[in-house]
């Protein structure tokens, strides 16, 4: 990720149009984002974006290359498309991608433990042997399935009502 200085308030940030955590400014027009962008890594090395951080958190005015920043307008006018999604990049950002995909996770692991759960209650291994069968009992047995009832250790047959 691209190491920045937000342009109001000098606060170094990741990425150029991503929003200050401090002032939450945001590039939003095209000299904004020009000057966004020329205060980013590949254009200062770390120790000059400080500097440069302070000099601005101050309340100086940082001096921009012109040159620089008429050659981002150009190239930003030359695309509209990509001058909107920088200036908007939408509702779905980062942070609530992780969160919406943490939140997936968890119902599926949710809804497996359930299922888990269900199946360890529902069925239960016959004391005789290895064979599976419904733990219901009586009146709380469905009719379609029939009543089973665990048979004695010596015998494995299963009456139904």
């Amino acid at each position: 990720m691209t190491s920045a200085i937000c342009i109001r308030c000098g606060v170094s940030k990741h990425g150029a149009v991503s929003p200050c955590r401090k002032c939450d400014f945001r590039p939003s027009d095209k000299r904004e984002l020009a000057k966004a962008m020329s205060l980013t890594d590949r254009f200062h090395s770390r120790s000059e974006l400080a500097a440069i951080g302070e000099r601005i958190g101050r309340g100086e005015e940082h001096a921009y290359d012109e040159a620089n920043l008429q050659t981002f307008i150009r190239e930003l006018e030359a695309d509209p498309v990509t001058f909107e999604r920088l200036r908007n990049p939408g509702p779905y950002t980062f942070r609530r991608w992780i969160f919406f995909l943490c939140f997936g996770i968890s119902v599926l692991l949710l809804i497996g433990m359930v299922g888990y759960a269900m199946r360890l209650y529902f069925f239960a291994v016959d004391p005789a042997g290895d064979e599976r069968r419904p733990r219901l009992v009586g009146a709380n047995a469905p009719s379609n399935l029939g009543a089973y009832k665990w048979a004695s250790s010596d015998t494995t047959t299963a009456t139904s009502s």
